[in-house]
């Protein structure tokens, strides 16, 4: 009898848990990227841009999530000035990333999360450089498959709909010219459903 009870008791408490934890979230974040690039023999560089992510994820459970979105992790914008020619060459380096993770969540106080985010994600980056000694432009294009680390906190306002902000970290290339340390720093928000 009491293994009967016992049973019943954990099947009730599952589905209370189940009919308060959503399933589905979809999020929106907007903030600031840097990459880390060499810059060494530029005149000017802007290592700093806005970005932004759009994720959404299914919860496994109170704790764990699979989480897939997509980031821009901005832009580097450099220039060069080769006073033999009286030139100033332009170069930009633009980082996107689809990415797919696994969220672990835990309660810091009640209504307020810490996240921890461990994935890949498939990196972007697109070199675009204005030569003016040049007939052409040149642009190149790599993708790689790198690390993906998130942190974050997220404040429930109501039981769909939190406040987030958030910090990513991955690294990108540019045809082995170029590699470094991307990060963006964002707020916003996220709904469960």
């Amino acid at each position: 009898m009491k293994r009967i009870l016992l049973a019943a008791a954990l099947v009730a408490l599952t589905g209370a848990v189940g009919a308060e934890m959503t399933s589905f979230r979809i999020g929106a974040t907007l903030g600031s990227a840097r990459i880390d690039m060499d810059c060494s023999g530029t005149t000017t560089c802007d290592k700093t841009d806005t970005s932004f992510k759009i994720y959404g994820d299914y919860r496994l459970s109170d704790m764990w999530a699979v989480e897939a979105g997509y980031m821009k992790l901005g832009q580097l914008k450099a220039t060069a000035y080769d006073p033999g020619d009286s030139t100033t060459s332009e170069s930009t380096v633009k980082v996107t990333a689809p990415y797919l993770a696994l969220a672990g969540r835990a309660e810091i106080i009640p209504d307020l999360n810490c996240v921890v985010r461990v994935g890949l994600a498939r990196v972007r980056t697109e070199m675009h450089v204005t030569e003016p000694t040049l007939p052409v432009d040149l642009r190149l294009k790599t993708i790689k498959v790198k690390p993906y680390v998130g942190l974050g906190l997220e404040y429930s306002i109501m039981p769909t709909l939190q406040a987030v902000a958030g910090a990513d970290f991955t690294h990108a290339e540019a045809h082995d010219l170029v590699t470094g340390t991307v990060r963006s720093f964002n707020l916003g928000v996220q709904y469960g459903f």
